[in-house]
């Protein structure tokens, strides 16, 4: 179970990815306990978690969001190793926030 400090230490983490990249700030729903499988766009990226905790950061993406991600980024390659490339560089990206979180809080 993941405590309330080491959620938002994850969010502020992700958010902050965004917000650089995409210049733009990310807008984050209401967490909740997800029954069943997990949606799952086009492209999705897992890296696993390792330490105090164990498990995955995944994140997935419609091509239409990567489009805008990696115009945002001035980035002109378009193609389906391009899009692969950035949702494992997101999923990269974004795992040391959720690492150093959950090390934080069980320290």
């Amino acid at each position: 179970m993941l405590y309330e400090q080491e959620l938002k230490t994850f969010v502020e983490g992700t958010t902050n990815f965004f917000e650089v990249a995409a210049q733009q700030p990310a807008s984050i729903g209401s967490p909740y306990l997800m029954e069943g499988s997990p949606a799952v766009h086009e492209y999705t990226g897992v890296i696993k978690i390792s330490g105090k905790r164990e498990g995955v950061v995944y994140f997935t993406a419609p091509k239409a969001m990567l489009t805008v991600l990696l115009m945002k980024m001035q980035e002109n390659d378009f193609s389906h190793e391009t899009m692969r490339d950035l949702v494992g560089e997101v999923a990269n990206t974004i795992s040391p926030a959720m690492h150093a979180a959950t090390s934080a809080a069980t320290s």
